[in-house]
């Protein structure tokens, strides 16, 4: 590693402001310690579309809180179809390298924040040795299931796709994983385990929000997030029936707050119409953090289900459960891996396979057992999730391992 001072740190991420995603925050920190440029799409998610006063001769170089960003030739999303992800996902990959490949011999460290897809790191790793920079990767999903989850037709490829994440997770210097469950899936592609580190997500500041007064005489339920089929909202389907008859016998106000998009959406709508429970459900759609933290001031519990049928789910601390907690609300969840194991650990949510118990728990919960709980999510929010925590503990990772 050169002596350069100060070190240069370049993030390359298919994702970036103005797009809403947590590597802007952590961005903004490492601007304070580094000097740090950004490699990324032009803004198109997640409508598929580019943003207004972005495209391909438009503001394609930016300056953002002294961080230089350099959006790189991108194909949009479009409607997501297999085609149109492979060749925005090709793109950004292919345009990345070129770009990189200009910054020569300036760059100490390269950055990834590992959203799906987990090939984003490729134009990195091509050309660690050649530009003689350290590469750290920040894992959020697991990679290949999530890509196989998204189309189930790629697992033919699962040969390819096995090799492609050996070759990237072995080759880089540091790997970060958003919660130590998953290390089990990077770990059967690396035996760097003493190269693996944590790096928790974190809330907007918005969300967090203690209660003063919680008010159990009705049962306000929000699920935040994306609407589809990883989402659980099959499974939640199935059990609209059954909910119907519990409502049925219950005097207590009960309503779902839906915020969110995704595949998923319009058909649970139309079963939500079917079954006639249209007076239980709001649907807002998408909302922005200061109208969804508006939402979370009128519930005590935060709904975090995922499909069963996907085991890799289990291992996942999903963003919203962070909100939810930041929130001071009582998380219920049908996963019984690493989002059951902080429940329980903290006395802070309910957690059940069975979605309709779920629902039973919020109805009958009695004052004093919904005081404790939502008293011991703001606990465990306040001593694990505490972003100005986690931003100083990276900081200091990274410092001593640049010396």
């Amino acid at each position: 590693m050169s002596n350069r001072n100060p070190k240069s740190f370049l993030i390359l991420s298919q994702f970036f402001w103005p797009e809403h995603f947590r590597v802007n925050e952590l961005a903004d920190k490492l601007s304070k310690h580094y000097k740090l440029d950004v490699i990324t799409s032009i803004p198109n998610y997640p409508e598929g579309k580019f943003y207004d006063g972005y495209g391909l001769n438009k503001r394609r170089e930016d300056l953002q809180n002294n961080i230089n960003i350099t959006r790189v030739l991108t194909y949009p999303r479009k409607n997501g179809s297999s085609l149109n992800l492979f060749l925005n996902y090709l793109t950004f990959n292919v345009f990345s390298f070129f770009k990189l490949l200009k910054y020569k011999n300036n760059i100490d460290c390269v950055f990834i924040p590992a959203t799906s897809p987990l090939t984003q790191a490729l134009a990195a790793i091509l050309l660690k040795k050649k530009l003689n920079f350290k590469v750290l990767i920040w894992i959020q999903d697991i990679f290949p299931e999530s890509f196989y989850l998204k189309k189930k037709f790629l697992k033919k490829f699962s040969f390819f796709f096995d090799k492609v994440a050996k070759f990237i997770l072995s080759n880089c210097d540091q790997i970060y994983l958003q919660n130590l469950e998953m290390e089990n899936y990077v770990t059967r592609y690396t035996n760097k385990k003493k190269e693996i580190l944590y790096l928790s997500n974190w809330t907007e500041d918005i969300f967090i929000s203690p209660k003063n007064k919680i008010d159990n005489s009705e049962c306000n339920i929000v699920m935040a997030g994306n609407i589809g089929e990883a989402q659980g909202i099959n499974e939640l389907i199935a059990k609209l029936a059954d909910l119907k008859n519990i409502l049925n016998s219950q005097k207590k106000i009960f309503k779902i707050h839906v915020i969110g998009d995704g595949v998923k959406k319009n058909l649970l709508i139309k079963k939500v119409k079917d079954f006639n429970l249209n007076k239980y459900f709001i649907f807002y759609g998408r909302l922005s953090p200061k109208e969804t933290s508006f939402v979370f001031k009128k519930c005590n519990f935060g709904l975090s289900i995922y499909s069963s049928k996907q085991l890799f789910l289990e291992s996942i601390i999903p963003s919203r459960f962070i909100s939810y907690i930041a929130s001071n609300l009582l998380v219920i969840t049908n996963s019984l891996g690493a989002q059951k194991a902080l429940i329980d650990k903290n006395n802070c949510g309910y957690a059940n396979k069975n979605i309709i118990s779920l629902f039973d728990y919020a109805l009958n919960i009695s004052e004093d057992e919904l005081n404790i709980k939502i008293s011991n999510s703001q606990n465990l929010f306040n001593n694990q999730y505490n972003k100005k925590k986690i931003f100083n503990n990276f900081v200091d990772n990274l410092q001593r391992f640049l010396r």
